[in-house]
């Protein structure tokens, strides 16, 4: 039992690269496929909430036309059938309570549809429930864009802040990298040699070379006379 425990560990050791590259691996799969679907579900919400607010605008034009203008082609109620299936249909693709806000304008529409044209307590009913799933779409619309726009302003702050920390180690490792050598062999910051600033360092070695230069020529002409 001991010698393959003993094993176990040693091949674990030996492979902890290979386990370690694996679950890195499919977390992060997991985790991309996650964000996949939920970007799709994102998208298709805002894209029906989006025509649903489009054929509710159409749709009120149409009651309008018909109770008050008495316009049978452009209030052709039988159009109006159509869009509140469509709109219905939309609706479930919605967040609660977009589907049960669509399931009451539909049969308020059912209900009131036939005295849509002589009767304002019919036209009432079926434009409060068109304003109503308008304002509760808008709110989806609304929640869905907000949730968003945080995550987005989330995500850019990890950018920057990464950006940042790149640009300081880069302007750092390039402070370092560009320096200049002066006479006396020490390395010197660039930006000191530009400003004509030589460290005490090398001012004192380039002192120390000059003294012993004047000493070498001071000697040279004393004995050559």
């Amino acid at each position: 039992m001991k010698m393959n425990i003993r094993s176990i560990y040693s091949q674990f050791r030996a492979n902890i690269v290979a386990i370690v590259s694996v679950i890195v691996a499919l977390t992060g799969m997991a985790y991309n496929t996650y964000r996949n679907e939920k970007t799709e579900i994102n998208h298709n919400v805002r894209a029906a909430a989006f025509e649903t607010l489009k054929n509710l605008g159409e749709t009120q034009i149409l009651v309008d036309y018909a109770h008050f203008k008495k316009d049978r082609e452009r209030g052709d109620t039988r159009l109006g059938w159509g869009k509140m299936t469509l709109i219905h249909d939309l609706s479930q693709v919605l967040p609660a309570p977009g589907p049960e806000e669509a399931d009451l304008l539909l049969a308020a529409w059912r209900d009131n549809v036939d005295e849509l044209e002589n009767s304002t307590e019919s036209m009432v009913k079926i434009t409060d429930e068109i304003q109503r799933l308008r304002l509760t779409t808008i709110d989806i619309r609304r929640r869905r864009d907000s949730r968003c726009v945080s995550g987005r302003r989330a995500f850019d702050r990890r950018a920057s802040r990464a950006g940042c920390c790149r640009r300081r180690r880069r302007i750092g490792s390039d402070r370092g990298a560009r320096t200049c050598v002066g006479r006396s062999g020490t390395r010197a910051p660039a930006s000191q040699r530009r400003r004509g600033v030589v460290p005490p360092s090398v001012r004192s070695i380039d002192a120390g070379r000059r003294v012993a230069y004047v000493r070498r020529r001071s000697a040279a002409a004393n004995s050559g006379q």
